[in-house]
């Protein structure tokens, strides 16, 4: 590997490392929408997200690299096992992080309990960009986006708890 590209993949880190442990949320544009993209599982099934519209839907993009992220998975868990017999759907979107077969090997790893994805650029434009990890999106029952999340704060878990239970 040369220098210069070693460089740009340090810089590139030490970029998504910076902005995934702020605490950047927003109100989302209430035009925005649950976006049309097809993702793979990790098992190869094509999924199009359109099929989750009429859901309250949690999309978190993350990767196995990102110590906010995996600080996350736990409280993920029980956010998913509170709501999964409702219209609910949270869904991880893994970016950066390898194949399918390395992905399941660190989800069976860190026990976790809600369906991964395979991202790609398609899901990032989708969804208006990606600066960095983790970043959650919270789509209400209409498709509506209600919230957005860049980065890991203490209260974000409480917060998305409380959109969707009021969503529901």
């Amino acid at each position: 590997m040369n220098f210069k590209k070693l460089l740009n993949i340090v810089v590139f880190c030490l970029i998504s490392l910076t902005i995934g442990c702020g605490s950047g949320e927003k109100k989302a544009d209430k035009k925005a929408t649950l976006p049309d993209f097809q993702l793979h599982t990790l098992d190869g099934e094509l999924v199009n997200f359109t099929d989750f519209a009429g859901s309250t839907v949690v999309l978190d993009f993350w990767a196995t690299w990102c110590k906010p992220c995996l600080h996350e998975i736990p409280y993920y868990n029980d956010l998913n096992a509170k709501y999964k017999d409702k219209n609910f759907k949270l869904l991880g979107i893994t970016m950066a992080s390898g194949d399918a077969a390395t992905i399941q090997e660190f989800a069976k790893q860190n026990d976790i309990q809600y369906p991964l994805y395979i991202g790609n650029q398609q899901a990032t434009q989708a969804v208006g960009g990606v600066e960095g990890f983790p970043k959650t999106f919270i789509f209400d029952q209409k498709g509506n986006l209600v919230k957005t999340y860049l980065g890991m704060h203490p209260d974000k878990i409480a917060e998305i708890d409380k959109i969707v239970g009021e969503s529901l």
